[in-house]
């Protein structure tokens, strides 16, 4: 079982896990919702993206499997902290050039939200 794993595993058991890895960008996996019935489960989540010295990224997510199959699992909402947070209140094109600065800082982290998502889809029973 992968740190990922593991740490997927106490989310869905209530816990909070913080500083995972995951294609070099760190997060915070807070604890998942879970509802079940009738052969339905249904996870709601969020993420925490870890920025170092601005706010952090915030991603919701929501899962159902159906039988033991996945019949949706899909980020639900980005609120983004770094430094698109920092400048919401600025013309739109500064900001805009901001925000690319942003992405240049912090790469792209959206994918690896997006891969704890398939984890938590697959470790849902």
């Amino acid at each position: 079982m992968t740190k990922l794993e593991r740490a997927v595993d106490d989310a869905l058991r209530g816990k909070e896990r913080k500083d995972i890895e995951v294609d070099s960008h760190r997060f915070h996996i807070k604890p998942i919702q879970v509802k079940r019935s009738n052969g339905r489960i249904e996870a709601t989540g969020q993420l925490s993206h870890d920025i170092r010295f601005r706010p952090d990224d915030q991603v919701r997510y929501h899962v159902v499997k159906e039988n033991g199959t996945v019949s949706e699992a899909e980020v639900t909402g980005i609120d983004r902290g770094g430094l698109s947070s920092l400048v919401k209140k600025l013309d739109e094109d500064i900001a805009s050039t901001i925000a690319k600065g942003g992405d240049l800082l912090d790469g792209d982290w959206e994918g690896a939200a997006r891969q704890i998502v398939a984890v938590v889809a697959a470790r849902l029973r």
